[in-house]
């Protein structure tokens, strides 16, 4: 059986799968590049541990990572590949405070873009589901 290595790394680090002296499976493609070109990047970055491709998918009503962890600075893309239109909000569904980012309506294909510029985690939902895609997070350190 062959597993993901994402999933191998997570079980070897909670204990319940020892991979003895076997290396561990590569996270990613050390060939991928960001939007910018800058492949030499993105292979630090997985390393400080950070995501190597700052993105969010939006997709089968799911938020796609659940989790990123970026650095200050970084600018996010959230990409809309559903047949259906999200709005990206951070907050929780039903805050009565301002968001600290809102996307305009992503029709399938759009792009939205938005930098993290300050530390700190960042809790965002979609408000046109705001009971299916919820409780997602940026970490920006």
């Amino acid at each position: 059986m062959r597993l993901a290595p994402a999933l191998v790394l997570a079980w070897a680090a909670i204990g319940c799968l020892d991979l003895g002296d076997a290396e561990a499976p590569p996270l990613g493609n050390s060939s991928a590049s960001n939007d910018a070109g800058q492949d030499a990047g993105a292979d630090a970055g997985v390393d400080a541990g950070f995501s190597a491709k700052p993105e969010v998918l939006l997709k089968a009503l799911l938020i796609d990572p659940s989790v990123l962890v970026v650095a200050a600075g970084t600018e996010v893309t959230f990409k809309n590949l559903d047949t259906v239109d999200h709005i990206v909000v951070e907050g929780i569904p039903g805050q009565t405070r301002q968001p600290l980012f809102e996307s305009p309506r992503l029709a399938y294909g759009d792009v939205w873009k938005y930098t993290f510029g300050t530390a700190g985690e960042f809790i965002y939902f979609c408000s046109t589901h705001p009971v299916a895609m919820r409780d997602a997070k940026i970490v920006v350190r």
